[in-house]
């Protein structure tokens, strides 16, 4: 992966959920665009990870595994949120912020610093 990759990548992710925010305050107030936001880019890192989960050597890489699992959660918890669990609407619009914050970190990295070798 490149750096200009790598800068698309996380560039498209913060503009997505800056989207998102943006459906779900203007003009009414709407959980529904952050829960569908959280079902699509927990499901996408709960793939992405999942596939990564086990190394080349066979054995398991529990950080990663952990990593994939807190996104299936969020994925599970997202989809309650839009069945109208009012407690899971909370801890996905939590879920939502920290995936904005990650988007957003991931972004000024990319843009600022510029790595020789991306795998």
């Amino acid at each position: 992966m490149s750096n200009g990759m790598l800068a698309g990548i996380t560039i498209a992710a913060t503009l997505l959920h800056l989207l998102a925010l943006a459906a779900a305050l203007f003009p009414v107030r709407r959980v529904a665009p952050l829960l569908i936001a959280n079902i699509g880019f927990a499901g996408l890192a709960a793939m992405l990870l999942g596939t990564q989960a086990i190394t080349a050597a066979g054995a398991p890489d529990l950080q990663i595994a952990a990593a994939a699992g807190v996104e299936f959660a969020i994925l599970i918890v997202a989809w309650l949120g839009l069945r109208g669990g009012s407690a899971a609407r909370g801890l996905s619009i939590l879920a939502f912020v920290a995936h904005l914050l990650v988007s957003l970190a991931a972004t000024i990295f990319a843009l600022t610093f510029h790595m020789t070798r991306l795998i």
